[in-house]
């Protein structure tokens, strides 16, 4: 009698965390502001160093978080969490200054680069929720990230221009700049998981970090800081495999024996 309790219950366990529940939340951006430090890089025909300043401007993006240890009634619990779809668009930017010789005097010039921003999530990634908060990535997703055409524009009627393409090496406009480097989500800090039956929504702030490449000798560190806020939420009820019906039933069996 006592054994078969004690696998009658084991055997319930099984089954309750097995048919643990999942929210899916999707995220729009609300939104986002990126540090970029200004760097200077020497001239490749000599004269003033070009001081470099990026900038980028997020117009829209959204994205979806699994949450897999949840109950019935939907409250999300510390766990398995994953993070799927990033994606965002908006725009890129770079002046660049410096100076050129006119008959033997110092003229500032500047120029612009600038042109679409995209960015999409190829693989979901994998990690946890600590704290109802923090989300901590142990399987990063891919990224493909592209800007362009990047077209420049510049204050000395197109002289700047046509000696940056001779100095690094390229050609206006830039068909596409492409990167499939890593964007980590880890970091994300979430807020109102479980928000109170009054109707409030939830939000996450994340911080993005990526490398873009304008040429292959040229690159920047990009730091974006970003607010998403929940637009939807649904509870996903996993459907029972034919071996947990059978667990199942032996369960019930046992109980009847009992």
């Amino acid at each position: 009698m006592k054994a078969t309790l004690i696998v009658s219950s084991l055997i319930l366990i099984f089954l309750s965390a097995s048919f643990a529940e999942t929210v899916a939340i999707d995220y729009t951006l609300e939104s986002a502001s990126a540090s970029i430090d200004p760097f200077t890089i020497p001239n490749p025909q000599g004269g003033a160093d070009i001081t470099i300043s990026p900038a980028i401007t997020l117009e829209s993006g959204s994205f979806g978080a699994l949450f897999a240890n949840a109950d019935s009634s939907g409250t999300i619990s510390d766990g398995d969490a994953s993070i799927i779809g990033v994606g965002f668009e908006g725009a890129l930017s770079l002046v660049l200054e410096s100076s050129i010789d006119v008959l033997g005097f110092p003229i500032p010039v500047s120029a612009t680069i600038s042109g679409p921003l995209g960015a999409q999530q190829l693989t979901s990634s994998e990690g946890a929720l600590a704290g109802l908060s923090i989300y901590s990535e142990t399987a990063p997703g891919m990224y493909e990230v592209a800007a362009g055409p990047l077209d420049c524009s510049d204050s000395a009627f197109g002289v700047f221009c046509a000696a940056l393409e001779v100095a690094l090496g390229i050609e206006f406009p830039i068909d596409g700049v492409d990167s499939t480097s890593a964007l980590p989500f880890t970091g994300g800090q979430f807020a109102d998981l479980n928000p109170i039956s009054s109707g409030g929504e939830s939000s996450v702030s994340n911080q993005i970090d990526f490398s873009f490449p304008i040429s292959p000798e040229l690159s920047f560190g990009v730091e974006i800081g970003t607010r998403w806020v929940e637009t939807e939420r649904m509870l996903l009820v996993p459907e029972p495999s034919v071996g947990l019906l059978l667990l199942a039933a032996l369960g019930l069996g046992l109980r009847r024996a009992r």
